[in-house]
């Protein structure tokens, strides 16, 4: 009867011990952070590389047209 009473308490000791090993979160949130982090780098670096060339081609309109008021200016006159 103590043997079983032993052998019962080892087998919910080993149960319980694996299900309390295989539940460790914390890895895994900080992972998350990580990942997220990684991708709003990229993100911003995209935008970037798109954002850049666009405001270069609108500077570059604005002095067109700042150049064509001019010319307009000086044909009325």
């Amino acid at each position: 009867m103590k043997k079983k009473i032993i052998t019962s308490l080892m087998v919910m000791l080993l149960i319980g011990s694996a299900f309390f090993a295989c539940s460790d979160d914390k890895d895994t949130g900080s992972q998350k952070g990580k990942i997220e982090t990684m991708t709003h780098e990229v993100a911003e670096k995209a935008v970037k590389q798109i954002r850049s060339p666009i405001n270069k081609a609108r500077s570059v309109q604005g002095l067109q047209d700042e150049h064509t008021r001019d010319l307009k200016k000086t044909v009325e006159e």
